[in-house]
């Protein structure tokens, strides 16, 4: 279904070509590694793109964010957009987006904490969706302890870039890492 999103925090993080969408969306009912569709009417009426939920749904339940990569023409366009409205929080209630999703679902042959060794690996700003089941799966584990039967006991992340920028970007967010 589409609904009408209210934009809470719109990060534009220059250094490393990635604009930073998060929307407010009571009762989301997403999963760890889903993506839905955008729509900004102001860059595009009859545009969707797909992007990768970059959040986890205990991180917050009432948040989706998505980073998203800016290399194409839409998202050129995002990206200067969003520099002119950087500092103009004021207009931000203003701004209508719209978003269908979210879609897609981690195919495995058993959960994810059944397994004994875990590892993610992802490169460049494929890194959303590995991130986002990472941080469930920890926050799950650790967290909240709700896997019973969980035989997970080892989790390693490889993640490459060429940005030292976009792996600082996503270690501040994830205190656990440790960069090698």
């Amino acid at each position: 279904s589409t609904v009408s999103l209210k934009l809470l925090i719109l990060e534009l993080l220059i250094m490393i070509d990635l604009c930073l969408l998060n929307l407010l969306k009571k009762d989301s009912g997403y999963v760890a590694g889903q993506y839905a569709f955008i729509n900004i009417p102001r860059l595009g009426l009859l545009e969707w793109h797909p992007f990768t939920l970059s959040c986890y749904p205990v991180q917050n339940n009432n948040r989706l964010s998505m980073h998203i990569k800016v290399e194409g023409k839409w998202t050129s366009k995002l990206a200067k957009w969003m520099k002119q409205l950087e500092n103009q929080q004021h207009l931000w209630k203003n701004i209508t987006l719209n978003i269908e999703g979210p879609h897609g679902e981690l195919m495995l042959p058993k959960p994810i904490h059944k397994y004994k060794h875990v590892i993610f690996i992802s490169g460049g700003i494929g890194i959303t969706p590995c991130e986002s089941l990472f941080n469930q799966l920890v926050t799950d584990l650790v967290y909240n302890k709700k896997l019973r039967g969980a035989q997970v006991n080892r989790i390693e992340f490889i993640f490459t870039t060429r940005s030292k920028d976009m792996i600082k970007e996503f270690a501040n967010r994830n205190a656990g890492w440790k960069i090698v």
